[in-house]
């Protein structure tokens, strides 16, 4: 559960990840359904799906440098807002994005970056996507514990 500070709203998520990789070239999909409770005034966001599916390949270099260079789709689709309890189709979307995107990764740290330009964008009578960049740094925590085995002693 996310609470929403800009609309007063309570937004619950269900996100589904998948991660495959064959030797070094590699598939993830994630998508995610979000929906919204109203709030005092019986505003609210219509449920919303978003989908991403990144195919990258990997490139190691030496023991500590990963470099990932990747091809990105990322899908939005909402129906806008509601209210009143009635869909009233403000801020309504639907709009797919493709791109380039480059990770890299130096022991525990990450650099994530992504351009996507708009592929598909339903018509409304809201301004269209233009694209977006992403700009992302990461630090990633030695783990020691996992869901389904432990981690192997000096790995």
């Amino acid at each position: 559960m996310l609470n929403q500070p800009g609309t007063g709203t309570t937004d619950g998520f269900v996100y589904l990840n998948y991660i495959g990789s064959f030797h070094n070239v590699g598939l993830s999909l994630n998508t995610s359904y979000r929906r919204s409770t109203r709030n005092s005034f019986q505003n609210s966001l219509a449920p919303s799906t978003a989908s991403f599916a990144n195919l990258f390949y990997r490139f190691a270099l030496g023991s500590k440098w990963q470099v990932y260079p990747s091809a990105q789709l990322y899908y939005e689709k909402t129906k806008g807002e509601t209210l009143d309890g009635q869909l009233t189709h403000e801020h309504a979307m639907n709009d797919a994005l493709l791109g380039p995107g480059l990770d890299i990764y130096y022991q525990n740290f990450s650099l994530n970056t992504s351009a996507q330009f708009p592929v598909f964008t339903a018509t409304t009578d809201h301004p269209a996507s233009a694209g977006r960049l992403v700009v992302a740094l990461g630090y990633s925590f030695k783990q020691t514990k996992y869901l389904l085995k432990s981690r192997p002693p000096g790995a």
